[in-house]
């Protein structure tokens, strides 16, 4: 099955072909999509797997001998489950560690992963701050094409700060060569109060939003992680965001594992 699954990848990546994306990365995308494929077949593999070993037990009648001499049903089921918890816990790590990043290594080798960046919200003392990032390199914390919107509590927007790149710290975001408007109240705009803008070399801008939050907002709810999931689902909850869909992607990382026994049960 995931030769298969590899084929048609391949085959489906043949017209995406150019002098930049050659066959070499066309064959290292499909190759970093196998451990997200494995996670999906692991379940139907480990119901074909004790199907066909139970019935080549029964068709060379090793299985009635077993059960005349003394093997019961419950004792079979036991086993068999205790093989099953092993590609349980398979199936969870391949889905909480190993896949996810390998579908960001692939999002790479495509550069699929910065085409249109995240949108996140921040609630704050000082207002709401909508978020729009371009892309993250996670290697050393920095952002490209931030753009910050901050709104009062009448949802009146205040202020809009915009940097080419900048560093997430434990403090912040600290912005390179940000430019920085702020804008009158209801009742200065309209006695005629100009927008304030401002250029600032380095501008440090006070946030809890860490890298891993950033990351999970580039990827869709699939691709992440168990702990992500929550995290991030969490966050969506405190910023009066819609969080639905992460946590039904939640609950099935958190069941998924268990169709493993599931499946030692129906063969």
């Amino acid at each position: 099955f995931l030769l298969l699954f590899a084929f048609f990848d391949l085959v489906g990546e043949m017209s995406a072909l150019t002098p930049v994306y050659g066959m070499t990365q066309a064959a290292a995308y499909v190759a970093a999509l196998a451990p997200s494929h494995l996670y999906d077949l692991l379940p139907i593999g480990v119901l074909i797997a004790c199907v066909w070993v139970l019935s080549r037990l029964a068709i060379q009648s090793e299985f009635t001998v077993m059960r005349t001499s003394g093997l019961g049903p419950g004792r079979v089921l036991a086993t068999l489950l205790g093989i099953g918890l092993v590609f349980s816990l398979l199936t969870l790590g391949l889905g909480d560690y190993i896949a996810p990043n390998s579908n960001r290594l692939a999002d790479w080798i495509k550069h699929q992963q910065n085409t249109s960046g995240a949108w996140l919200r921040d609630q704050q003392p000082s207002g709401q701050y909508f978020i729009h990032v371009q892309s993250l390199r996670a290697v050393d914390d920095s952002v490209q094409g931030v753009h910050i919107m901050r709104f009062d509590a009448q949802g009146r927007l205040s202020a809009r700060i915009e940097a080419e790149h900048g560093r997430i710290t434990p403090a912040g975001w600290l912005l390179q060569a940000a430019h920085i408007s702020t804008y009158p109240h209801a009742g200065e705009s309209a006695n005629g109060t100009p927008i304030v803008q401002e250029q600032a070399a380095q501008y440090l801008w006070p946030t809890q939003l860490s890298t891993e939050m950033v990351s999970t907002a580039m990827v869709s709810p699939e691709s992440m992680a168990t702990l992500d999931l929550y995290r991030y689902s969490r966050h969506l909850e405190h910023n009066k965001q819609n969080a639905r869909l992460y946590d039904i992607a939640l609950w099935r990382k958190l069941l998924y594992p268990f169709s493993c026994l599931v499946m030692v049960m129906l063969a």
